[in-house]
């Protein structure tokens, strides 16, 4: 094989397998050609940068386009497939895997008016991932490649990794992996809910301001809630790691941090927001942490804190990433949330099912991580897999409880994914 020719579709992802297989098992391979629509021209020029990041290699590559079926003539499109394959030389390879389904019945009605070449074939199943070829050098075991990377998955899709702006300080990470795994279970589970909570402003910072002497009796609140605080903070120890190390690193949670120059009201609300942020991102260090054993196997690569930036999105519009895990040549967003109710949960499960598909395409996976109960988020994902959402899973409040559930999960959709 000299030459390879792919069809370029929407979802790159099966043109850079096929590719990187054939440069894997193919020494002769000088030159790939993609052949792709004008909705389709910018996909090419980004595959191609793909494939020759992910080999370390350079190849020739050409970029022919052809017309769009939409519109035109078929007689036409026909006569532009056959042209194309009689510029082709003898020991060329074409994949049939990308692309739009006509795009392959073209090929073919093509392929039955040249008469004087011989080409190999293949296409690629998705389970495994599987060649299926006529070209004896093609193994139909697909290997994936040790140097792959989250980035290379992404940069097909035209995104690009970048550190998020998140208000997670570096050394709550440090924090986290000097505590046991059952400390840690135990205060999600368990862990004690601070009284300051019940001065939410809003609701109870209403009704006292109705009273006389209110202003004492809220300053007397408050004392006697940050002693309850003190006294649950001193006998759990992992509030009293939260603390200590937000309190180190308070400015880089919490914008504008100024406790001491804020009134009661500010100071009350200041601290209920901080506790809900706490909780927040400590779930998603708790799921990073029961993750971060699988990176020992190099078919796993594990992302967290980040953003996939494009240049069609504007910077201030891009959402941070909880969790990204790649296992082999499969993009899974893991998206993190402490809520327990169904509404929100379903809501966070739509938004990463779309996200995940936006970067990581068709194939690309979402797992939801939560704190509802766990027949809830099996009714959950049921429907949203009825409702033609196949792609997502929910988790609930008893996937969280140890790392060897969290891998359950994932080796779950891993086996749903067929990699």
């Amino acid at each position: 094989m000299e030459t390879l020719l792919l069809l370029v579709g929407t979802n790159p992802l099966p043109n850079l397998i096929v590719a990187t297989h054939c440069i894997q098992n193919c020494k002769g391979l000088q030159k790939i050609v993609l052949l792709h629509t004008e909705q389709t021209k910018e996909t090419a020029s980004r595959l191609e940068l793909a494939i020759t990041a992910v080999n370390g290699i350079q190849l020739e590559f050409q970029k022919v386009r052809i017309r769009n079926e939409l519109g035109e003539n078929f007689s036409a499109v026909e006569a532009d497939f056959i042209h194309i394959l009689n510029q082709l030389p003898d020991k060329t390879h074409l994949d049939f895997t990308g692309g739009k389904k006509w795009m392959s019945v073209f090929l073919v009605k093509g392929l039955s008016s040249i008469v004087d070449k011989k080409f190999t074939y293949s296409y690629l199943e998705n389970q495994g991932p599987k060649l299926i070829s006529s070209n004896p050098h093609l193994p139909s075991k697909v290997k994936c490649p040790q140097n792959l990377k989250i980035q290379h998955l992404l940069a097909c899709h035209g995104y690009k990794l970048a550190d998020a702006d998140g208000r997670l300080a570096p050394a709550f990470r440090i924090w986290l992996k000097s505590i046991s795994e059952e400390i840690v279970r135990e205060a999600i589970l368990n862990g004690p809910k601070l009284p300051i909570q019940k001065f939410r402003p809003g609701s109870g910072w209403k009704d006292l301001r109705k009273k006389k002497k209110w202003q004492s009796e809220f300053v007397s609140r408050i004392q006697n809630a940050q002693e309850s605080n003190r006294v649950a903070i001193q006998n759990c120890p992992i509030l009293k790691g939260l603390v200590d190390t937000a309190n180190q690193t308070v400015e880089g949670l919490v914008p504008d941090y100024r406790f001491v120059e804020l009134d009661l009201n500010a100071k009350c609300e200041l601290a209920v927001e901080l506790l809900q942020l706490l909780e927040g991102q400590w779930t998603e260090l708790w799921v990073q942490h029961c993750l971060d054993s699988l990176q020992s196997d190099s078919s796993f690569e594990l992302q967290s804190n980040c953003k996939a930036q494009s240049d069609r999105t504007p910077s201030d519009k891009v959402p941070e990433l909880d969790l990204l895990l790649r296992v082999n040549w499969s993009l899974i967003l893991v998206s993190v949330t402490s809520a327990k109710d169904r509404g929100t949960v379903k809501g966070k499960a739509f938004e990463a099912y779309h996200r995940a598909r936006q970067i990581g395409g068709d194939h690309a996976f979402a797992v939801v991580v939560s704190k509802i109960k766990e027949d809830g988020a099996l009714e959950l994902t049921s429907d949203l897999n009825n409702d033609d959402f196949k792609n997502v899973q929910v988790c609930g409040i008893d996937t969280m409880s140890s790392s060897q559930e969290l891998h359950r999960v994932v080796n779950d959709v891993i086996r749903r994914l067929g990699v």
